[in-house]
């Protein structure tokens, strides 16, 4: 289903920066807060898709540390 939104344009543009920073488009996010606002999403998928990645990883960072601010230096602008 296509669903028709108004909002406020800052909204629109705080939302999107939000979205992207979650490597999301705005749809997915509105989407996926709609399944959480509702109930229909019970984190289920979420657990399967985190237990395939841990899975398909093997967690090993081979002796090298790593810092918060390094991890996260291309996400925050």
């Amino acid at each position: 289903m296509n669903l028709t939104l108004t909002i406020d344009d800052a909204l629109a543009e705080h939302a999107s920066a939000v979205a992207a920073t979650r490597g999301k488009s705005l749809g997915e996010l509105v989407r996926e807060l709609l399944e959480a606002a509702t109930g229909l999403h019970d984190g289920a998928a979420r657990v399967q898709e985190l237990e395939a990645l841990w899975a398909s990883s093997t967690g090993d960072a081979k002796g090298q540390r790593m810092r918060r601010e390094d991890a996260y230096q291309d996400r925050v602008k």
